[in-house]
């Protein structure tokens, strides 16, 4: 069984050559041509939030079971492994189950399940269960059964497209056909025809197939759904929408005749002190947007800064710059329009600055037992949990406040529970020098003094008003700007003690923190010495 697991034990291998571009990824433009499996179904989720309410709420799963089909698709293209292969194909298998309980005509049912989708789902289940199962014994049989259930998936939307009225829904419904027939013959070039497009130096025939078959079947579930209102809930007449306009038809289709309005400005439940409109009538809370700046214009700089970190100690943070500038973007569209999905990428935002920060710095020795002081299993669960509770949010966006809450908390005693360790130990080569224990300090004051602004802007906004100062919440912005670089470089100072403490007596290089202008940073010399 181990053998499976091994990288290249799969029988399968496509056009694109092996361990090119990296030598950790077998097929590199295959696996990352799987992003749109990523990236897009956290979307559709919010827009079938009134969809999943008064219709179906299994919708929901088809679009978390595209996500699985891009994990796996992504880990089986990085390994070329046999379980990566079954993990892709069952996959898949299993969305087209789930699809085909969830949206087959109750009018082609089969006369023994005498009407009722409870047991037409249930007779799916279990053919999905002894199809896994013989795919395990006998891969072939897996292969098979994706084929079985392909054609007749095809041939239903099409038989469906006949009956429809709308030319919209019509017009969706033969791009859909048209993008998958260009998806299959993507898919047979590669196969067929690898030593030709190798020839043409175009060996990527296939990652084009993942990105074509996305579109297709996220397009084709959208417009299953509308067939199943129409048949299931003739009482509704359920709208095909574009996001993010729409007139403009190659946009994000969905089903929704209400949904549209938490895309539109002044959407969000949430409005800060601050007037709406009062100084731009294109911008709702003008000093609350521009307070942003920071969060745009600085880690840029923090980049050029911290190339020989990123080089000798950890690549890892350019990430944190790059997320801090999206946070900036993100609270910026927020403010400008308030509307509900900009509160929601704002959360979301700063929640995986969050978690990308836990994962690259938080001390090996307060890991839970279960991940056995392996951070890159550290790291895989909390970004599991990020994906969870990204997921949830959109449903419950409470939960994003709650989550917040939770490690913006965390990360802050982490960071006095630093300072207090390197305060008292004696046993590291490598301590903390006192300028940062006392910036970690400063960093503490500067974030209780933001909480305390946000606080007062949501408690005391009358009052605030009544003195013409109704700012604090842009006060809350450049100080957590401020506190969060600031975590960022004492926490990456730290970091080197944590890992390589044990190693500094052949390290050939070592951290040393700078002070320009009163704005901390550090760099990296090349010395087995202490600086």
């Amino acid at each position: 069984m181990w053998q499976h697991l091994e990288p290249g034990s799969s029988p399968v291998d496509w056009c694109e050559g092996n361990y090119l571009i990296s030598p950790l990824i077998a097929e590199f433009v295959n696996t990352f041509s799987n992003v749109l499996f990523f990236l897009l179904p956290p979307v559709m989720m919010y827009l079938f939030r009134e969809y999943a309410r008064f219709v179906n709420p299994g919708i929901h799963v088809l679009w978390l079971l595209l996500i699985v089909v891009g994990i796996s698709s992504a880990y089986f293209h990085a390994t070329l492994s046999l379980i990566g292969q079954l993990l892709d194909e069952l996959a898949i298998l299993w969305i087209f189950m789930a699809s085909f309980s969830m949206f087959f005509p109750r009018r082609f049912f089969p006369l023994l399940f005498h009407n009722d989708r409870k047991l037409f789902s249930l007779a799916a289940v279990v053919f999905a269960l002894i199809a896994t199962f013989l795919a395990v014994l006998h891969p072939i049989a897996n292969a098979f059964a994706l084929m079985t259930l392909g054609l007749p998936a095809f041939l239903l939307l099409i038989h469906e497209l006949k009956r429809c009225e709308s030319g919209r829904v019509y017009r969706l419904g033969i791009r859909c056909a048209a993008v998958w027939l260009l998806a299959v013959a993507c898919w047979l070039n590669d196969r067929l025809f690898c030593e030709t497009w190798l020839a043409l130096n175009f060996p990527y025939l296939h990652a084009l197939w993942h990105i074509l078959i996305f579109i297709a079947s996220y397009t084709a579930l959208v417009l299953f759904a509308y067939f199943a209102v129409k048949e299931e809930r003739p009482d509704t007449t359920p709208v095909l929408r574009y996001w993010p306009r729409e007139d403009f038809e190659l946009g994000v289709p969905y089903i929704n005749n209400t949904m549209w309005r938490y895309l539109e400005p002044g959407s969000s439940p949430v409005d800060w002190c601050e007037g709406n409109y009062l100084i731009s009538p294109n911008i709702a809370e003008f000093g609350n947007t521009v307070s942003n700046i920071l969060f745009i214009v600085c880690p840029p700089l923090m980049m050029s800064l911290y190339q020989e970190y990123c080089q000798c100690v950890h690549r890892g943070i350019h990430a944190l710059w790059v997320m801090l500038i999206f946070v900036g973007l993100c609270s910026a569209y927020f403010h400008a329009t308030l509307s509900f999905i900009g509160q929601l990428l704002d959360e979301v935002a700063i929640l995986w600055l969050l978690t990308a920060a836990l994962c690259m710095f938080y001390p090996k020795r307060l890991f839970p037992t279960f991940v056995y002081c392996d951070r890159k299993l550290f790291s895989w669960t909390m970004g599991v949990s990020a994906v969870l509770f990204t997921a949830l949010g959109v449903l419950k966006p409470i939960i994003n406040s709650f989550a917040l809450m939770v490690l913006g908390s965390g990360v802050i005693i982490l960071l006095l529970l630093e300072i207090r360790s390197n305060i008292i130990s004696v046993t590291y080569c490598f301590r903390m020098t006192g300028r940062m224990q006392r910036l970690g300090l400063r960093t503490v004051a500067v974030w209780v003094l933001a909480v305390a602004c946000w606080i007062a802007d949501r408690v005391l906004c009358d009052t605030l008003r009544s003195l013409h100062f109704p700012y604090l919440h842009a006060i809350w912005h450049i100080l957590i700007f401020i506190a969060s670089y600031t975590i960022i470089v004492i926490y990456s100072h730290a970091y080197v003690g944590a890992e390589f403490d044990n190693l500094a007596p052949i390290l050939t290089y070592w951290p040393k923190d700078n002070f320009e202008l009163g704005i901390p940073y550090i760099t990296i010399h090349s010395t087995n010495k202490k600086n």
